[in-house]
């Protein structure tokens, strides 16, 4: 004759079945998520153990962690990643990625996460070619300087005169003649030459003498000095003030990248490199004239490289985002995911990591 249960052994039988009903039947860990990169420091880059890092890598371990989802990096040719992510092959891709209207109509970009800009990489020195030297000359600011002192020499030149005109011979009397003698006189003057041709010889005009003397000294060294800055700077910008004054120079850029569409734009002829380094080594060997990257790829590639600048021309803004198949079901928490790290402090030390304090 069966026992029948106690109070205990129910609950007990109940806690067993309700555990039982509640647990999976299976624990199969989700896939990991096949996220395709490409070398572009300081964004991605593989470190000397073969390991990626990078500021897109740091965000993508980040995002990773606050969505809760595992990912492994695949290595995919640069300008191929919105394809591959478009065809199927990867769940997502990361790196130096803008977003583009022909890239949106394939795949889904998520929230931005860092504004950048296209840079122009020049030679650290380069001789002062004649057209340079001409555009100097003609430059406004040095026009300025050098009307000032032809008016002052034309205006000591005509003082002289009217002093020396009725005592010294060597200034002519007619006034067309005489003009030209004071003029003659101030120049030679001015410029410290000294020919002796000309001298004067009376209190008013030795005085005036002395006093433009002295005073052309400083009107010599400010021609100087202002000529001097002008072809400096241009030497520090490597010939780049504007994005235009690429049209008239020799310009690289990466084989598909996003300078490119930029540059045509423009009407820019330009030659294609397959790495940065490859068109940085091409400025510095004299190949090319300047070359447009990323700044702040520019910025990491050019410290390795040395003997390179970057001119103070910022053009063609652009936003760094990742990439995910159109539809994608994590769009949306990654992309909060995005906003809650960018605000965080493991955010600001990521970036001055690798940017630098600044």
């Amino acid at each position: 004759m069966r026992r029948p249960c106690s109070r205990r052994g129910k609950v007990a039988v109940a806690l067993c079945l309700t555990l039982a009903l509640a647990a999976p039947c299976h624990s199969e860990e989700a896939p990991a998520l096949r996220i395709g990169t490409t070398t572009a420091p300081p964004f991605a880059m593989q470190g000397a153990d073969g390991a990626w890092i990078g500021l897109s890598i740091d965000l993508l371990s980040q995002v990773a962690d606050r969505v809760g989802f595992r990912y492994e990096l695949v290595e995919a040719e640069p300008g191929a990643l919105v394809g591959e992510v478009a065809a199927g092959r990867l769940d997502g891709a990361i790196g130096a990625i803008v977003p583009t209207a022909d890239g949106e109509r394939a795949v889904d970009f998520t929230n931005g996460y860092f504004q950048s800009g296209l840079a122009v990489a020049v030679p650290s020195t380069r001789p002062v070619p004649i057209l340079d030297l001409l555009k100097a000359l003609a430059s406004p600011e040095f026009r300025s300087v050098l009307a000032v002192l032809i008016l002052l020499t034309v205006v000591i030149g005509a003082l002289a005169w009217v002093a020396e005109r009725r005592k010294n011979p060597e200034f002519e009397q007619t006034a067309a003649r005489g003009l030209f003698s004071g003029f003659w006189w101030a120049t030679v003057t001015m410029t410290t030459v000294g020919y002796g041709d000309k001298a004067p010889i009376t209190v008013a005009g030795r005085l005036l003498g002395i006093v433009w003397m002295l005073l052309a000294l400083g009107l010599v060294s400010l021609a100087t000095a202002q000529l001097s800055a002008i072809l400096t700077a241009d030497r520090l910008n490597g010939g780049v003030s504007t994005a235009g004054d690429l049209t008239r120079m020799r310009v690289g850029i990466v084989a598909g990248g996003p300078a490119t569409a930029q540059l045509k734009a423009l009407g820019t002829r330009v030659e294609t490199f397959p790495t940065l380094g490859d068109g940085l080594r091409a400025v510095t060997s004299g190949e090319i004239d300047a070359f447009v990257a990323d700044e702040s790829e520019l910025a990491w590639e050019s410290a390795a490289t040395g003997g390179i600048d970057l001119a103070p021309v910022r053009f063609a803004p652009e936003t760094y985002a990742m990439a995910l198949p159109e539809g994608s079901s994590l769009r949306e928490p990654i992309n909060r995911a995005i906003l809650d790290t960018l605000g965080s402090a493991a955010w600001f030390g990521t970036l001055r990591y690798y940017l630098g304090p600044e």
